[in-house]
């Protein structure tokens, strides 16, 4: 009785691998490749650190040192093609998508250059304050046009403090005031990540 048992489920082992050859084969894996390149949009230089990804994909990477990446993509099958989107995102940086872009099985698309733009654009501004006769002039509010930030000038005359400005580079009016000393203003142009020096403000004490 023993030996028909396990006689019929050897038989029965033997038909279901007949039926279907492929239950022991491993699931084949296609893929397709995309590269590229990320830079910073404002100084065009490479970006590194950037999370690389495909919507509706798993799979993931970060670009380099040199701003590069390689992300290899599942295809579903090796015969088909696919539209996919290629989305970039990094801290500090509004988040990029390029759509449209054909994957086919063991291929490699190359993608257009991405420039990340900053959430936030700061700039720096400095300068000095002297009165008529050459001497340092402390404790002077220096305020920019439609800006919150202010700073005051230190013993030594100077000032120096950052600006959040709408646009990587923007012109504005910077003004020197100070009780009983006119006003004083020059117009000068902020960049992002750069460092702005006003001409040195010459404050002349009221009539």
């Amino acid at each position: 009785m023993k030996k028909s048992i396990i006689s019929f489920i050897i038989i029965f082992i033997l038909v279901m691998l007949s039926c279907d050859k492929d239950i022991l084969k491993p699931k084949s894996i296609t893929l397709a490749t995309l590269k590229g390149n990320v830079i910073e949009s404002v100084k065009q230089t490479p970006l590194s650190g950037v999370t690389v990804s495909v919507f509706d994909h798993t799979e993931s990477i970060q670009t380099d040192s040199m701003g590069q990446y390689t992300l290899q993509v599942e295809l579903e099958t090796s015969t088909s093609s696919e539209q996919v989107t290629l989305i970039t995102q990094k801290v500090g940086y509004n988040s990029s998508q390029v759509g449209n872009l054909t994957l086919k099985a063991n291929e490699t698309v190359t993608v257009p250059t991405i420039s990340l733009v900053p959430e936030t654009c700061i700039a720096d501004i400095e300068g000095m304050v002297i009165d008529t006769t050459g001497s340092a002039v402390d404790s002077v509010l220096i305020s920019i046009s439609n800006h919150a930030a202010t700073g005051f000038t230190n013993e030594s005359g100077a000032f120096s403090f950052s600006v959040e400005i709408s646009n990587p580079t923007e012109n504005v009016t910077v003004s020197a005031t100070k009780p009983f000393y006119q006003e004083a203003q020059y117009s000068v142009s902020l960049e992002y990540d750069q460092t702005t020096v006003v001409p040195t403000f010459v404050l002349k004490l009221l009539p």
